[in-house]
């Protein structure tokens, strides 16, 4: 029990640390979601912990400007900014 209980900790904290950017950029929109919005209306953004790495008005476009950055391995919050009433089928 007390082995199992080390590697789901374990777990818990790799989970924790790999999640914890992702939480920090999803905090930062929310943050400053006015301003990125006046700023990036109607673009799909790439959100780091501390702001905006990378934007375009296509996704295909931020993926490649994003490739181009060389932050494929790092953890971006990425979304579409737009004051446009949006419907989404999930």
């Amino acid at each position: 029990a007390v082995l199992e209980r080390t590697i789901v900790n374990g777990a818990a904290k790799k989970l924790d640390r790999i999640l914890r950017p992702f939480d920090e950029a999803a905090d930062y929109v929310s943050a400053h979601h006015g301003e990125l919005l006046d700023q990036f209306e109607d673009r799909w953004v790439a959100v780091g912990p501390k702001g905006v790495i990378a934007s375009n008005p296509t996704r295909l476009g931020l993926r490649r400007a994003l490739a181009k950055r060389a932050e494929r391995g790092n953890t971006l919050y990425v979304t579409f900014l737009t004051r446009k009433r949006q419907t989404l089928i999930l």
